[in-house]
């Protein structure tokens, strides 16, 4: 006579399926949860950049110069740019972490 429940094998089979089904499921929960950093890192960076592209706008001479913010590099570039019937100065701003570039953005004057 059979006792009522499930046998050790009946377990583990129904472990090993729930394991199947599970490990993509927090796989995907643990690449999503990188990239919301990783886009709220690019997001900060960019609002930073384009505030420092601002406030270098409006100087009359821009050289090049770099400074830490919370973590992030950000450095300015100024170049002059030959070649085309109006010659243009390039304000470039990057934003950097480590070696990565988070950001970039550039401004073009007369």
């Amino acid at each position: 006579m059979r006792r009522p429940g499930f046998t050790l094998i009946e377990v583990l089979v129904a472990l090993f399926i729930f394991a199947l089904v599970i490990v993509p499921l927090i796989q995907t929960q643990l690449l999503a949860g990188h990239a919301v950093i990783r886009i709220r890192e690019q997001r900060e960076a960019l609002a930073l950049a384009c505030t420092k592209l601002d406030e270098v706008q409006h100087q009359t001479t821009v050289s090049g110069s770099t400074q830490t913010v919370n973590g992030y590099q950000i450095v300015v570039t100024s170049a002059r740019m030959t070649g085309q019937s109006l010659p243009l100065n390039r304000i470039g701003v990057e934003v950097r972490m480590g070696n990565q570039t988070l950001a970039s953005v550039a401004s073009y004057r007369m």
